[in-house]
């Protein structure tokens, strides 16, 4: 969502993102900041600007801001983007923003991103939707040999970047940091894929500081426990750790963290990307030695 966002500001077209978790639920808020972006995004490409919104004037709810659209749409150009981060912080406010995509001009255009299974099945009949799942965020194999190529000296052979690629599937964040750290190491010519594990020292710094360190505790050791069982269920982690609050720690890490997905669409059984379960199955090991 963020790259679509950019690539139509870089090109001076309208473009709006607005977080719900920010605006707190406050959707006239969300519509001010809609208007601004919009109007600002237009003034700073060089091309005509909306009319001057006196304060009276202002979008005070997103039915407002639908009519508004339809007033501007002419001088905002051909495509609009507006993108709504964080939509499951506020359920309540779902049935009111697809309401508000269905009043727009046909030439708004939507992006919305959630950890959640929103819906919007009104908006899916009336109009074409295209639907990003997480593993859209992954880097596809022409990405990651773009990524090799950008570095200093060529860190991997094509050979070399597949398996890598393979090995991360496609992370993007561990992907770099493995391909930097094979081409600062000057020792050898070789990025040897098969011995990368998720105890390594790049990737235990970075889940580490980005992931274990961010984690309540209770869900901390939710996730070192779960990690030495491979895959995850709430009857057999329950079963094996004597438990019954499985199923509420397998929600959390499955829709807020991403960090556990599910196996298949019955989503009974869940697991974590094979580095970082290595990584965590070392802690678990570290701190359970018995």
């Amino acid at each position: 969502m963020a790259q679509h966002w950019a690539d139509r500001r870089q090109a001076c077209a309208a473009a709006a993102w607005v977080s719900i978790k920010e605006c707190r639920g406050d959707l006239q808020l969300l519509a001010d900041r809609i208007c601004a972006q919009l109007a600002a995004t237009q003034e700073a490409g060089g091309h005509d600007t909306p009319p001057p919104l006196r304060p009276r004037e202002c979008p005070r709810s997103l039915y407002d801001l639908a009519t508004w659209l339809w007033e501007t749409k002419d001088r905002l150009g051909s495509k609009v983007l507006i993108c709504f981060d964080d939509l499951e912080f506020d359920l309540h406010s779902i049935d009111e923003i697809e309401a508000f995509m269905l009043a727009t001009p046909a030439e708004v255009e939507f992006i919305a991103a959630s950890s959640a299974d929103i819906g919007f099945a009104r908006m899916k009949a009336r109009r074409e939707t295209h639907e990003l799942r997480h593993d859209a965020l992954a880097f596809n194999f022409d990405e990651a040999k773009a990524v090799g190529l950008t570095e200093e000296r060529r860190a991997a052979s094509e050979v070399e970047t597949y398996s890598l690629w393979k090995r991360t599937q496609g992370w993007p964040e561990i992907f770099c940091l493995l391909m930097q750290a094979a081409s600062e190491n000057h020792s050898t010519n070789r990025l040897i894929v098969n011995g990368i594990t998720g105890v390594d020292i790049d990737l235990d710094k970075y889940f580490r500081s980005t992931i274990l360190h961010s984690l309540p505790n209770d869900i901390r050791e939710f996730c070192l426990c779960s990690s030495i069982l491979g895959s995850v269920s709430a009857e057999y982690f329950n079963h094996a750790f004597q438990r019954n609050d499985a199923a509420y720690f397998i929600d959390k890490l499955s829709t807020e963290q991403m960090l556990l997905q599910p196996l298949d669409r019955s989503q009974t059984g869940y697991e974590f990307h094979p580095l970082l379960r290595e990584f965590l199955e070392h802690r678990f090991s570290v701190e359970n030695p018995a």
